[in-house]
């Protein structure tokens, strides 16, 4: 025998020897195993055997704790499932808010424009109106306003004889001094700066151009209409911003439409120049108002610094007819001050509210998407979490100091115990450690009817059932005919 055949021979004695020395080292290891895989190979043999099948029916139980349903019991379950993939998830500040009125945007008080009686009133609380809409009617009382409509009426007369005597000393030709034309030019344009500044006191007292000219013409305003002011679009700089779309605007064009929030006075209330006639609101330019505590003000400060999104859940069930609320805003001012009741910190985004005009008993009513006062919780992102499990809330359930989710394997359900990194109102974020792979479908509703059912019922199959080695479930044959 050649040396080099003894070597090979003593090496492969070594080999064996170590993994015989291995194997008894580690039988407590292996031996269960290979015991266990033989009675479930027996059990397998021994229903093939009864049920007339070659196939596997029923898993080991040490393979982990599961339940088996039949397709009947997992629709009246109401069990959904998905397939899970990592992914993104940012954990957020929870705070409460609600919306509020934009100052300055969505009101519009109405004030007389002169001192007089409320002699006519056009509209009534809750009525829709559009720009230039009637609403009062003032009867004047103000001497100061009749005395502006004689003057503005003298100088107009009296503008109307300069010009007749220039015209007659034109025609006089050189036989007139070029003085004298001087001096009735001056004349002339002195009545035409006073005659300018009537006018425009009239017009400032609430006057339009076509009552002006009346007056001039000597026909005396006794009666003003007090009108809706037109309402021009917001800047651009208070909307939503980049980060959400704008909802829709039912007015025309970019004028407004409102409605009567509030009436002031009364019929035949004398009113002084100033004074409230009524209240417009319009909701199209909204803001969200949040209260955050003063130990998170540093939370807000860094997502306004880091420009991430804000998401707001409204609160309010799919309305039909409405546009997707905005999914993200961005905050637009955090306030300077503390509340010294209640140590809460102020911070609002705008929001662009939506409305629709329906016409019922031959009125217009303006109906409006978000109203203030509503409730709203905000939700401001201070950590992203990568590479992780994102699931619904009703997809864990809690039996002592473990959290539970279930895997569907066609009529079995597996428990997995996993491991619950941070949970919310509506998801839970698992934490990505090779309990979940990819793929799988996970119970996303219905994990505690399930817990509860594996608890009250044995793992195996139901009477006159038998499991497949890919998880479905048969019926017995004896059972089928």
């Amino acid at each position: 025998m050649r040396p080099s055949y003894r070597w090979r021979i003593g090496i492969g004695v070594l080999l064996l020897v170590a993994l015989g020395s291995g194997a008894y080292l580690t039988r407590s290891r292996w031996l269960p195993w290979c015991q266990s895989f033989l009675a479930h190979d027996a059990k397998t043999v021994a229903a093939t055997e009864e049920h007339g099948h070659d196939h596997e029916h029923e898993e080991d139980e040490s393979l982990g704790e599961s339940v088996i349903l039949t397709d009947q019991a997992i629709v009246n379950l109401g069990i959904r499932s998905a397939r899970v993939s990592p992914g993104a998830y940012w954990r957020t500040l929870v705070i409460p808010g609600q919306i509020v009125e934009r100052p300055g945007h969505s009101d519009h008080r109405v004030t007389s424009p002169s001192d007089g009686i409320v002699s006519r009133i056009s509209v009534h609380p809750g009525d829709t109106i559009s720009p230039d809409d009637e609403l009062f009617r003032i009867r004047l009382t103000s001497e100061a306003v009749h005395q502006a409509q004689a003057d503005l009426y003298q100088k107009s007369q009296e503008r109307e004889m300069v010009r007749a005597q220039r015209a007659r000393l034109a025609a006089a030709g050189d036989a007139i001094a070029k003085e004298r034309l001087i001096e009735i030019e001056n004349q002339l344009a002195r009545i035409e700066l006073s005659l300018t500044a009537r006018q425009r006191e009239l017009l400032w007292r609430g006057f339009t151009e076509e009552q002006v000219a009346a007056v001039t013409r000597g026909e005396f305003v006794q009666e003003l209409v007090v009108r809706a002011p037109r309402q021009e679009s917001h800047p651009k700089h208070l909307k939503n911003g980049p980060l959400a779309e704008a909802s829709h605007d039912s007015s025309d064009g970019n004028q407004r439409l409102g409605e009567v929030q509030e009436l002031s006075v009364e019929l035949g209330e004398r009113v002084q120049a100033g004074q409230s006639l009524c209240l417009l609101a319009h909701h199209h330019a909204l803001a969200i108002e949040g209260h955050a505590f003063a130990d998170e003000a540093p939370l807000l400060q860094r997502a306004v610094r880091s420009g991430w999104p804000v998401r707001v859940d409204f609160l309010e069930a799919e309305a039909a007819g409405w546009s997707r609320p905005p999914d993200s805003f961005a905050i637009r001012h955090i306030g300077n001050t503390v509340d010294p009741t209640h140590r809460t910190i102020s911070f609002w985004m705008p929001l662009e509210n939506e409305s629709q005009r329906v016409l019922a008993n031959g009125r217009q009513i303006l109906l409006w998407r978000f109203r203030p006062g509503q409730r709203v919780r905000i939700r401001v992102p201070i950590e992203k979490l990568e590479s992780v499990h994102v699931l619904p809330a009703a997809a864990i359930v809690r039996d002592g100091i473990e959290s539970y989710l279930f895997v569907q394997n066609v009529n079995r359900f597996h428990r997995f115990s996993v491991r619950v990194l941070t949970q919310d109102r509506d998801n839970v974020v698992v934490a990505n450690d090779g309990t979940l792979l990819p793929g799988m479908y996970v119970v996303q509703e219905g994990a505690a009817k399930l817990n509860r059912a594996l608890k009250s019922a044995a793992s195996g199959a139901p009477p006159g059932y038998h499991v497949h080695a890919d998880g479905s479930l048969h019926k017995n044959s004896d059972e089928r005919e």
